[in-house]
């Protein structure tokens, strides 16, 4: 029986280990052949774009985009590669991120052998054959599902980018006997193991007009499901049949949110197809968990990048400046646009909170000296969980924890601890209908009491401050977007439309409120 041919494409830094590398697979027993090697990983991710490949020899440490660097974008762009990484760091804190990253095996550069090496890629193919046997049981792996696997990952990772582009692409791939009457699909965001049982129920289980089901795996928590109905003349029922399929999902499986496609009688609309269903699926990170999405009910707004990075600009000219309360609003700023708009580009948006953070904590260490603000898990909590946001509410708590690290700093030093920390819970929660009994069990302390010392520390009641705090992002809201006057009378908590113009108007007039 003929041996199955590996592709292995290379990326490290060091000429001398390349050549090695190459020369040892090039004249191995013929299973192994080079697609590849590049010296850096900018340009080794771009190769890898134009290349087939099946077995990636990454290096862990190298200048500008590192093998670690990588790992995040390779799973995304390349779900099916094997990485093996190549490190002379034997320190345990650099594997343990690496096989996080997805890394499958490892070893050191200055042990490896040709023997150590050949045996590592056969390990990495005992896995891979293992995945496919057990792929091939669960669903069988036909010419068809592999035109649609390969379709799919090509319009994901942008390497077919239009509707024109598709249609000349598959022009490569032999005719498909299924979708030529009812395609559509569902992409569904999840945790790494929720979708595998899917495979052992059968299609009618599931819906008894589905005639077609391929499970394309994208990344460990995006899978879309490739669906084809019986032939129905009926829009209403294909529309009722579609709904009662996502319920028996909802019933069945845990994810976070499911996004809808519309329905087409052609394969030739199926770039369509995941697009839309991409689109909707990432509408669910403005809603709650289990969100089942139709791609007709989403928003179709475009992300304002430039609005974006004007908010970056100001919000760390703020940080420079030491204004606290004037970094809330921004971050609002930037909240009520996104929940306004409901832009979908979520991959785009974690990375701009992920470096939003970056950049406000290295300018306010940079300011202050102070390089203790990031101690303990206050840097893993902010930057290694940003990325893992499901919902823009998580987000957000996230946020607060930034803001209410910089606040402790920024405070006026003459007020005590406990001030200092009721006023973080007051700015952190002025637009719900907070009372001072909240602020006090938030701070641990009797409510009268620290009312009391409240009054005397600052100058301001509890409600005076709440309040002004509340007309201040009034009077901001007002003047810089086109939010009515009642939307932003509920958006401040409250239900008493006249109550709230009057108690403005007073602000405004400069009487005491």
């Amino acid at each position: 029986m003929e041996k199955t041919m590996y592709k292995i494409f290379i990326i490290d830094d060091e000429t001398p280990v390349r050549q090695w590398l190459r020369f040892c697979i090039e004249h191995s027993s013929g299973r192994f052949e080079v697609a590849g090697d590049s010296p850096n990983g900018r340009d080794g991710l771009a190769q890898l774009e134009t290349v087939s490949a099946d077995i990636l020899l990454l290096d862990i440490m190298m200048p500008g985009l590192s093998g670690l660097d990588m790992l995040p974008a390779l799973k995304e762009r390349f779900p099916r590669l094997s990485i093996v990484m190549l490190t002379n760091f034997s320190e345990f804190e650099y594997l343990q991120q690496a096989m996080r990253g997805g890394v499958e095996e490892y070893f050191l550069k200055s042990e490896i052998t040709e023997e150590t090496l050949f045996q590592c890629l056969d390990n990495v193919i005992q896995k891979r054959e293992a995945l496919l046997n057990h792929a091939s049981r669960q669903s069988p792996v036909t010419k068809e599902y592999n035109t649609v696997i390969q379709l799919a990952e090509r319009i994901l990772n942008q390497t077919i980018r239009d509707k024109q582009d598709f249609q000349e692409r598959l022009l490569e791939y032999p005719a498909l006997a299924s979708f030529t009457s009812n395609l559509f699909v569902l992409a569904v965001k999840h945790d790494r193991s929720s979708l595998h049982q899917i495979s052992n129920y059968a299609l009618t289980e599931i819906s008894p007009w589905l005639s077609t089901l391929y499970i394309v795996k994208h990344t460990d928590h995006i899978t879309l499901l490739v669906c084809e109905m019986k032939k129905i003349h009926s829009h209403l029922t294909l529309f009722s049949e579609i709904t009662n399929m996502a319920l028996w999902l909802k019933s069945n499986l845990s994810f976070y949110s499911i996004g809808i496609s519309n329905m087409y009688t052609r394969f030739t609309n199926f770039y369509e197809a995941v697009s839309e269903a991409m689109h909707a699926m990432y509408h669910g990170f403005y809603l709650q968990e289990g969100s089942i999405q139709y791609i007709y009910n989403t928003s179709s707004a475009r992300l304002d990048k430039e609005l974006l990075a004007g908010y970056r600009s100001e919000i760390i000219h703020l940080v420079r400046t030491k204004s606290y309360d004037e970094i809330r609003y921004q971050m609002k700023r930037i909240f009520d646009y996104l929940e306004s708009e409901k832009p979908a580009d979520i991959p785009f948006l974690l990375d701009y909170f992920k470096d939003l953070f970056y950049l406000a904590c290295s300018v306010y260490m940079s300011e202050t000296q102070n390089y203790q603000i990031l101690s303990g898990d206050a840097d893993s909590g902010l930057f290694q969980n940003i990325l893992k946001c499901n919902f823009l509410s998580e987000v957000k708590e996230l946020t607060n924890s930034l803001l209410e690290l910089l606040g402790r700093e920024y405070h006026n030093p003459s007020y005590s601890p406990i001030i200092n920390e009721a006023m973080d819970y007051i700015q952190g929660h002025f637009t719900e209908n907070v009372t001072l009994k909240d602020v006090s069990a938030a701070v641990h302390m009797n409510a009268d009491y620290l009312g009391k010392i409240f009054k005397k520390e600052t100058g301001k009641s509890f409600n005076a401050y709440l309040t002004t705090l509340r007309m201040d992002y009034a009077d901001y809201l007002i003047c810089n977007t086109s939010l009515k006057k009642y939307e932003i009378s509920e958006k401040l908590g409250y239900t008493n439309f006249s109550y709230f113009s009057r108690i403005y108007n007073q602000y405004k007039s400069g009487k005491k409120v």
